[in-house]
């Protein structure tokens, strides 16, 4: 865990705004629009989007627990696995979660708004009026986090709504689409 002073408020992040292991020096190393807009920002724009990044992964569904109650982010926890089995240790944060929040870190500094704007469901691409006149495009299907984000992330979130988890309804423990409904009865 980290920490970013913003106006004499102290904020706690994960991972590090520069040194070694840095948020700075990991998206040195990369040729992303907005990594390069990243290291285009003032310092304090990267900090605030340190801290936003780090709000959007403590609202995710993780396994397991916070390791404590009064600890400010999600991480670290217990009861938590990689995807080969191997227990996450109590008073770590993965690697993988510090990448994914520099990751969403570059993507704010390039587009601060991105996360906060509207849905992206509407396939409409423009309306006119007179003589009636509507153009739909094909949208992409979108998560709540860009592919790598998801990759980074997916083995340690749980069940909830959360981008990359399997939410499970009903007694089915395959898919939603597969022989029984909301009440477990099969058909």
């Amino acid at each position: 865990m980290g920490e970013v002073t913003i106006a004499a408020t102290v904020y706690a992040v994960y991972g590090e705004h520069t040194g070694a292991g840095s948020a700075t020096e990991y998206l040195a190393g990369s040729l992303t629009p907005e990594a390069v807009a990243w290291g285009l920002a003032v310092s304090d724009q990267q900090k605030r989007s340190l801290v936003n990044a780090a709000r959007l992964l403590n609202r995710q569904s993780w396994q397991g627990t916070k390791t404590s109650s009064v600890q400010p982010l999600a991480w670290p926890r217990t009861g938590v696995t990689y995807a080969d089995g191997t227990p996450v240790a109590s008073s770590a944060i993965p690697q993988e979660v510090i990448d994914a929040s520099y990751e969403l870190a570059a993507l704010l500094a390039a587009k601060p708004g991105l996360f906060s704007s509207g849905s992206a469901d509407s396939n409409i691409e423009s309306v006119t009026a007179g003589p009636v006149n509507v153009s739909f495009f094909s949208p992409v299907a979108i998560g709540r986090f860009p592919t790598l984000v998801q990759e980074l992330l997916a083995q340690f979130l749980g069940g909830g709504a959360s981008a990359g988890g399997s939410h499970k309804t009903g007694g089915c423990a395959e898919s939603q689409f597969d022989d029984c409904d909301t009440y477990s009865l099969t058909s």
